[in-house]
């Protein structure tokens, strides 16, 4: 299903009034001991001089508004946050207690700029039944790292979509960024742990102000990324694919203001490859898959608490092997092929990022597990007219960098494992999904 041309012209101009007409950028900075709302000014009245030659993107799904969900398993979820070290984080199906554990963390307040519950809520609404499906209300929200908000302009604007019965609202959460590719200096840094000291680094209003003073650049790109949590169960595959179209349409269509790189990170819910391609399979091999930055590098897992060692890198080599099991008789599994030792045969189920944690629904016969799917995913598309241009050609996914989040079991406060009879080998899992992280080369 697509949109004809009346009916994209409608979206891609409600999509205007939403960041323009509004005059605010939708997203919160902590500083002076509270969180404020990002300068509007910020992205509307100076010039960019932000470069950034690459971006390192996390897309990951908490399962927090699920009535089953507890603190331990924010905690892992937080660890693992913070650890990313990524520059944009979207994050899905987040509850409002996880939010304010996540807006109490010194780390993200030093870091990072943040969309919140509230405004994804006040445009998209909450759905049918208020708590929808199951658990309590879910939204779709954004973390930007803090210098980079700043230096490109961050904006994000909501676009509401269809739900299906008994859904929670569905929307689009689109963030806007403009970046030099073309300068030689880099215009952020990797974020800084409350406890590593950074004298050098500049006050958040030191950064505002210094905007006012840069020299506008002609060589600025728009980045347009955005996330969502479309619409689950296999009868929606019609609702499914109208959203979809309509993600693509604000990535893709002339009528929508020229987006130079657009990509989508999300949990798509599709219940086969094919739902995909029918909707991003004919745009001239524009659409790229996160997975291909994997070539032949073995998956990297990420652990699910402070106990668990950060990254666990995988080889084919059998005595790094039996040194890895030897020093972790546990370590974190989150795929079917771990090692990655066996060929790709259905990338959309070989690299599952759902139903292998949590096998069953709750409260569904035993007998019949939920079949494992790839539908987390970062899709990278880059127009003609971008690859065509000069330096347009280094556009793309670094080799090697792709990351699967949340394959460990999760553990306390003191370093013990939680059990969850619900889970993958009666393990507690940070969540019911593995999120997915890849750097994307800007040129």
């Amino acid at each position: 299903m697509s949109y004809d041309d009346d009916q994209d012209t409608r979206i891609t101009k409600k999509l205007k009034t939403t960041t323009n007409t509004a005059s605010i950028s939708n997203l919160y900075i902590f500083k002076s001991g509270q969180w404020s709302p990002l300068s509007p000014s910020t992205s509307s009245t100076s010039s960019s001089n932000a470069c950034c030659k690459s971006l390192k993107l996390l897309t990951y799904n908490t399962w927090s508004s699920s009535p089953s969900h507890s603190p331990h398993q924010s905690q892992a979820i937080i660890h693992i946050l913070r650890h990313s070290k990524a520059h944009i984080i979207a994050l899905q199906e987040l509850d409002q207690q996880l939010q304010q554990n996540l807006l109490s963390q010194n780390w993200l307040r030093d870091n990072y700029v943040i969309s919140t519950v509230d405004s994804y809520w006040h445009t998209i609404g909450q759905g049918d039944g208020g708590t929808g499906k199951e658990g309590r209300p879910e939204a779709v929200i954004v973390l930007v790292r803090r210098e980079l908000a700043i230096n490109a302009h961050a904006r994000v604007s909501f676009v509401k979509m269809d739900n299906g019965k008994g859904e929670q609202g569905k929307g689009l959460v689109v963030l806007d960024l403009d970046l030099d590719l073309d300068s030689s200096h880099q215009g952020t840094q990797p974020p800084r742990d409350e406890d590593e000291p950074d004298p050098g680094r500049l006050a958040v209003d030191d950064l505002v102000s210094s905007q006012s003073h840069r020299t506008p650049k002609k060589n600025n790109k728009r980045i347009r990324i955005i996330t969502s949590h479309f619409s689950s169960l296999p009868q929606n595959a019609p609702l499914r694919a109208a959203q979809l179209g309509l993600a693509q349409s604000l990535l893709t269509s002339p009528s929508s203001p020229v987006v130079d790189i657009g990509i989508l990170m999300a949990d798509f819910n599709v219940s086969s490859e094919a739902e995909l391609e029918n909707v991003f399979g004919a745009e001239e091999g524009g659409w790229r898959d996160g997975i291909e930055a994997l070539a032949a590098v073995p998956v990297v897992v990420v652990g699910g608490g402070p106990s668990n060692p950060t990254k666990t890198n995988s080889s084919n080599n059998k005595s790094r092997r039996h040194r890895m099991n030897k020093n972790h008789p546990h370590p974190p599994v989150s795929l079917q092929d771990p090692l990655n030792l066996e060929p790709r045969r259905d990338p959309f189920r070989q690299h599952a990022t759902f139903g292998s944690l949590y096998p069953f629904v709750a409260g569904a016969p035993r007998s019949k597990p939920r079949k494992a799917r790839r539908i987390d995913r970062v899709l990278l598309f880059v127009p003609p007219c971008t690859r065509e241009s000069e330096g347009g050609g280094g556009v793309g996914f670094v080799r090697g960098s792709y990351e699967e989040v949340g394959g460990g079991q999760v553990r306390d406060g003191e370093g013990r494992r939680c059990w969850d009879r619900q889970g993958r080998e009666g393990r507690m899992w940070p969540s019911d999904h593995l999120g997915v992280a890849v750097v994307v080369a800007l040129g």
